[in-house]
């Protein structure tokens, strides 16, 4: 999309900062929604019967690193540390909520 006039207003924009919206490093693009990671799990499972997704496959390469930074999040959860240590002090994004919908999916 390099190029391309972004669709998104400042107003938009803060109104996403506000609610805590992650963005990529650079800030230009917004990661897509956990419930849309979900989604694309099932897919897949739906498809290979399984959810071990290989970094190795490029179509498939974001969603394996996605799934790779929610068992670490788990991991976490369970040992009781943050998930990264520049959150010390923060609590996990690995909520009730995404663990009953990974759990789910």
């Amino acid at each position: 999309m390099a190029g391309r006039k972004s669709q998104i207003n400042k107003e938009r924009i803060e109104a996403l900062d506000a609610l805590g919206f992650e963005w990529d490093p650079d800030g230009s693009v917004p990661k897509l929604m956990f419930h849309e990671r979900v989604e694309q799990l099932k897919k897949f499972r739906d498809k290979y019967g399984h959810m071990n997704v290989s970094e190795k496959d490029p179509e498939y390469a974001q969603l394996a690193h996605w799934i790779h930074q929610m068992r670490g999040q788990y991991r976490n959860r369970k040992a009781g540390k943050p998930y990264r240590s520049r959150n010390e002090g923060k609590p996990s994004p690995m909520t009730d909520e995404r663990l009953a919908a990974l759990v789910m999916a």
